[in-house]
């Protein structure tokens, strides 16, 4: 009787672990998921992600996006609430529906007569949360598939065409289209496509200010360096609202001697001087913190998930330390440590990341090398393009890329910082509105032919100082949604797209394209 249960028992617990091996996924083994075939595929939820999908989707098309994100909506959704573009009246198509629907938003919940509707500027200004709920639900509406926590691993190429690509949950897209929509433009590499990372020296592509800025032997000077990253802060004055700014971890005073310096020896007199407050609805600011941690964007571009999860952690640490800096140490004025202190977290913003921002600004990182290549003499003197789809009208804007030694010998230069230190990189010119190209979107012939890349675009260092706007990439988003959706439509390549069609078919959606009349 014994052996009897004895060996009924052995074939119960057998039974169990074979269906735990045929049935139940063992721990961290990653279960494949189903292979999807699309029209199109647009990598990753930026803004210009999340417009070019909607735009191909209202176009007929079956759209999938992709992203590594939980939540969508690159730094629009991550504290950069302001409109980073001067002139409202060139901003038009989806990118300026975005806006409407923000300011429908706070009409709807708060009645058109409210604070919060005059505080949302026509919707150029709002809360973080506000903005990824647009998003999200103008998506939905739309009918775009999302696949949100998944990358793309490996592409798969035949000749010159993106056959498919592999996910790191092991599953197969096969698409007609690829849109590269992200900040770092892996979809490029992973492609094989031809792409830049840094400065371009002057005599390259003939520009006046690019290069090294310091020190004078190497001014013009290409550098494979490139300017640093900040986060931008959802901060509250609302007491009920609020989470303390405490001290981080890792703090170490000695991280900001630098900064101690410049407040001892230029003191500021307000809050104001040191972090940007742009006033946002509900008694919220977009706040940039400092001008970053100088160096630690540098390998971003080219590193891992993982790799980069490292960099953020070290980002956040630093910011995270700055601002207990600012409301710490004796070398910041009593009167800025004072006004800070009305300042905390918001308790409503980031709920599932500690309410600290999600995304890291990525102001720069891989540039296309394509079949155009912008340049400064596109944005200062042939402002008109035949083949125009967008139009920038942002100051050439590059924030330090890196401190360098001065040498003692020469006299105090027109730089930042008088000392033995200053930081190098910096260049601030003012524009007139410009047209963009089609071609900026598209890479050499021969190496990718349907592939559209609406964010990390082919040009100089000094040309994306400007476009780098999210505007401008909302832009460029409605314009790459509309020619994959032509390329399906004829079956042709992206660079057979016709511009004359594009233009027009932008136009018809809202789009503004042109500067005004052609001389």
């Amino acid at each position: 009787m014994f052996y009897f249960f004895s060996s009924k028992i052995r074939i119960c617990l057998l039974i169990v672990i074979l269906q735990s091996f045929f049935i139940m996924p063992a721990a961290g083994y990653s279960q494949s998921v189903p292979d999807i075939e699309t029209d199109i595929l647009v990598f990753e939820s930026t803004p210009a992600g999340i417009i070019a999908s909607i735009a191909a989707a209202k176009n007929g098309r079956h759209v999938v996006m992709l992203t590594a994100h939980r939540h969508y909506g690159g730094m629009r959704i991550s504290g950069l609430s302001m409109p980073n573009i001067r002139n409202r009246d060139l901003f038009g198509g989806l990118g300026r529906e975005f806006h409407k629907r923000v300011e429908q938003y706070y009409i709807s919940k708060y009645g058109p007569g409210s604070r919060q509707v005059k505080e949302c500027d026509e919707g150029f200004m709002f809360e973080p949360h506000v903005a990824e709920k647009v998003f999200l639900d103008w998506l939905l509406d739309s009918g775009v598939r999302i696949l949100k926590e998944e990358y793309i691993v490996s592409v798969e190429k035949k000749g010159a065409t993106i056959i498919s690509v592999q996910t790191d949950k092991k599953r197969r897209i096969r698409a007609k289209s690829y849109i590269d929509a992200s900040y770092e433009g892996d979809l490029i590499a992973m492609a094989r496509v031809s792409y830049r990372v840094g400065r371009e020296g002057r005599g390259e592509y003939n520009e006046t200010i690019s290069g090294l800025t310091f020190p004078p032997d190497k001014v013009g000077l290409s550098s494979n360096k490139i300017q640093r990253y900040v986060y931008r802060l959802c901060l509250t004055d609302s007491i009920e609202n609020q989470v303390p700014i405490r001290k981080p971890k890792n703090y170490h005073p000695a991280t900001f001697m630098i900064d101690a310096a410049m407040f001892e020896s230029n003191p500021p007199s307000s809050l104001r001087q040191v972090l940007s407050l742009n006033r946002l609805p509900n008694r919220k600011t977009d706040i940039r913190v400092g001008e970053g941690w100088l160096g630690g964007s540098q390998y971003w571009p080219e590193s891992s998930l993982k790799e980069r999860e490292i960099i953020t952690r070290d980002h956040r640490e630093y910011a995270q330390g700055y601002l207990w800096f600012l409301l710490n140490d004796r070398s910041v004025p009593q009167q800025v440590r004072e006004e800070l202190k009305k300042w905390g977290y918001a308790k409503d913003e980031f709920t599932d990341n500690e309410n600290w921002p999600y995304q890291l600004y990525v102001r720069e990182a891989r540039r296309l090398k394509g079949e155009y290549v912008m340049t400064e003499a596109d944005i200062l003197k042939d402002r008109r393009k035949a083949d125009g789809v967008a139009i920038g009208d942002f100051n050439l804007d590059v924030h330090p890329i890196q401190y360098v030694v001065i040498p003692s010998a020469d006299d105090k230069p027109k730089h930042s910082y008088s000392g033995s230190l200053v930081s190098e990189g910096s260049v601030w010119e003012g524009v007139k509105p410009y047209e963009i190209s089609f071609r900026v979107m598209l890479p050499k012939r021969g190496e990718a032919d349907n592939l559209i890349v609406p964010v990390c675009i082919s040009s100089t260092h000094i040309a994306y100082s400007s476009v780098r706007m999210e505007p401008v990439y909302m832009m460029l988003g409605h314009a790459a949604g509309l020619a994959a959706s032509v390329c399906i439509e004829k079956d042709i390549k992206a660079h057979n797209v016709s511009a004359t069609e594009l233009r027009s078919r932008l136009v018809k959606e809202g789009a503004i394209i042109g500067i005004g009349p052609r001389k």
